[in-house]
C-alpha cells in the first residue's frame, strides 16, 4: 500500500504520515527499489 492509500485509510494526509515518521510516531516503512514508501 502506498503512503496516498494508508493516509485514505487512516483518515489523514500524506503529509501527515510523513511527519509521524520523521518525528518517530510511525516505524520507517519499507522503502521499493525507486525509494517510494510501501506502507
Amino acid at each position: 500500500m502506498r503512503i496516498g492509500e494508508a493516509a485514505a485509510a487512516a483518515g489523514t494526509t500524506p503529509r501527515a504520515l510523513r511527519f509521524y515518521e520523521q518525528r518517530g510516531l510511525l516505524p520507517p516503512p519499507v522503502r521499493t527499489a525507486s525509494g517510494q514508501r510501501e506502507y
